[in-house]
């Protein structure tokens, strides 16, 4: 009997276990991005058109997240095939690397592709339902994600090392994301989601950007030639400043301009994140294993860029008053310095500890 109740507990500690590394595999915080892209697109058409369906915005969203997902697992799949996260000694956990479950012999290369192909699946039927209630252009805005998430690393099409990998990246979380949530509420396609989705886009570009300087060398050995790996590191450096300053100035202007929401401004309020990710990414970006600081600090600078968009709408569709307009901002501006600080701190402790 005592030899059972061990078995059983032994057998439901490796299914936990499985569990755990399926969901490191998928990496749930990082389909964030997803979310707030398509929340952003949803927002707008009920801003604009008074439309909104909850349950094609649950739909909507979901099927987004599967593809990301799948794509998150695709790429150990193959990066593990092209022997690139075995020889990747220099990444930086947990933005750079991949998950490293096949690594350390957590799951197998089968299982981790027989997963990714189980996300897509799910993400193409609920394209499918899209599709048959809201026009074929869903589904092939959603064709476009599933190939171009999939074929990301992918043989022998590699988009990653093709040169076209962070464009593709940006296009999806940007332009596809935003204007196909839109399309799904309203069946309308209107420049207000494309022209708010741009600064998305070059910030969404920028994680995955500065994310390739730690894979710098692992990258180049296998011969992932990613943007940064072809411009070498103080070029992308250059570039990836470009980026973040660009979506800074795009969304101010079209603000301002009458193109998008003026509430959209609130977004102004992340900038001690991009400072601080621009001074960082200057000052580390020849050393891989300490770009902790500007990598995590690109990420939280994306996500609570596209959160202050959101917040710019809701708060326009509510014709909320110009205090909550300042609160938010305030609120914002307190947490992305906070966000910054801890940033600033990990760098200067990672400096005294040595080269």
């Amino acid at each position: 009997m005592e030899s059972s109740d061990s078995n059983r507990r032994e057998e439901e500690s490796v299914h936990v276990s499985k569990v755990k590394s399926y969901l490191h595999l998928i990496r749930p915080p990082f389909l964030v991005a997803t979310s707030l892209s398509m929340i952003l697109g949803i927002a707008i058409a009920w801003v604009r058109t008074a439309e909104f369906d909850p349950y094609l915005a649950v739909i909507t969203i979901t099927a987004g997240v599967m593809i990301h997902a799948g794509t998150n697992v695709s790429n150990d799949y193959f990066d593990h095939l092209s022997g690139n996260d075995d020889v990747n000694k220099e990444f930086v956990a947990p933005y750079t690397g991949g998950s490293r479950m096949i690594q350390l012999g957590r799951v197998t290369p089968h299982e981790v592709l027989a997963l990714s192909l189980s996300l897509l699946s799910v993400a193409i039927v609920l394209g499918a339902i899209l599709a048959s209630l809201k026009g074929y252009f869903i589904l092939m805005l959603g064709a476009v994600g599933v190939f171009s998430g999939f074929c990301y690393a992918a043989p022998p099409i590699r988009l990653a090392s093709r040169g076209v990998g962070e464009p593709l990246v940006g296009l999806n979380f940007g332009v596809l994301l935003v204007q196909g949530a839109y399309y799904v509420q309203t069946e309308s396609i209107m420049l207000e989601p494309i022209i708010s989705s741009i600064p998305i886009a070059a910030t969404i570009t920028a994680v995955l950007w500065i994310n390739e300087f730690p894979d710098f060398a692992a990258d180049k050995a296998v011969g992932k030639h990613t943007m940064v790996v072809r411009l070498g590191k103080k070029e992308g450096s250059r570039v990836y400043i470009s980026l973040v300053v660009s979506a800074y100035l795009w969304m101010t202007l079209t603000a301002l301009g009458g193109l998008t929401a003026p509430t959209s401004l609130v977004a102004l309020s992340t900038l001690p994140l991009a400072a601080f990710a621009i001074y960082s990414t200057r000052k580390l970006h020849n050393s891989p294993s300490k770009m902790g600081p500007p990598c995590g600090t690109t990420v939280a600078m994306h996500l609570l860029f596209v959160s202050s968009l959101v917040i710019g709408y809701v708060l326009l569709g509510f014709a909320a008053s110009p205090l909550f307009l300042m609160a938010s901002s305030l609120l914002v501006t307190v947490l992305s310095s906070w966000i910054a600080l801890r940033f600033y701190r990990e760098m200067k402790r990672a400096k005294s500890s040595g080269p």
